[in-house]
């Protein structure tokens, strides 16, 4: 699973693709050809889309051709796209990362899009494991890690078989999950501005199995409430007496009561 990271005001979108091992490499093959074929070192959407960067030297039909190869080895290699938005000035409002259990936008979205690969993983009886591999030189990175050091501990377990924080240059399944971040990101930044409709790039990059997920101000001021909660879930927990366990069995005990609790919510 590859996953990279776009911001257009107003929202942080996260998005990313699972490719089967195989077809990552016959993706990173294929694409590097034609990285080749235009004179680019990489791909890079925002450049792509603004002749800036290394696309400065191509021609707006060379940009349109590059890009409709990434589409096509995109379609044709990867087996399920997510991308998944997040009102930004909302979640920046309600959680000013001063409590715990709050954390950045960036690995808010991150959590949602690889709960979500797990699901469609259930939902289409796919049980391999993921090795998530996200774009690297996000601010919130370390924190992002704990995070999925945190969610294998717990649901996405039987999932998961690594993470890595890559830069975009050295892994070419990335440059589709960027892609699908700036399409995503753009399209929505275009809505609020009165432009409902998606760019034709985008609407050949998306397939029916494809997702698209938004969590706008009411979804997050949820998350706002249900996190108040279980902040007073985890205090009574850790304000129940124990039986004489030694700090593991403690731990491990305090953390049943806390799921059960949370069960509850």
């Amino acid at each position: 699973m590859y996953l990279s990271i776009a911001l257009a005001i107003p929202a942080v979108v996260m998005a990313g693709y699972v490719f089967e091992k195989e077809q990552a490499q016959r993706f990173s093959r294929d694409w590097q050809k034609d990285l080749k074929r235009f004179g680019l070192p990489h791909a890079h959407m925002t450049d792509c889309a603004t002749g800036n960067g290394h696309y400065q030297k191509l021609s707006m039909a060379q940009r349109i051709d590059s890009e409709k190869a990434l589409i096509e080895h995109t379609r044709h290699r990867s087996l399920f796209g997510v991308a998944t938005a997040v009102d930004y000035e909302r979640y920046k409002a309600v959680f000013p990362k001063t409590g715990r259990f709050e954390f950045d936008a960036y690995t808010y979205c991150l959590s949602l899009c690889v709960t979500s690969v797990c699901v469609w993983a259930k939902q289409y009886g796919y049980d391999g494991q993921f090795a998530f591999i996200f774009e690297s030189g996000h601010a919130a990175q370390t924190e992002a890690n704990r995070v999925m050091n945190a969610l294998r501990e717990a649901h996405i377990g039987p999932s998961y078989s690594s993470h890595s924080f890559v830069r975009k240059e050295d892994a070419p399944p990335l440059q589709a999950a960027d892609m699908l971040a700036w399409q995503y990101a753009h399209y929505l930044k275009r809505r609020t501005a009165g432009h409902p409709d998606k760019r034709q790039d985008f609407v050949a990059l998306l397939r029916p199995k494809d997702r698209l997920e938004e969590y706008d101000k009411g979804n997050v001021d949820g998350l706002r409430q249900f996190t108040d909660k279980l902040k007073k879930a985890v205090d009574e927990v850790m304000g129940e007496s124990f039986p004489v366990m030694d700090r593991e069995q403690i731990m491990a005990l305090a953390k049943e009561r806390i799921r059960a609790k949370i069960r509850d919510l």
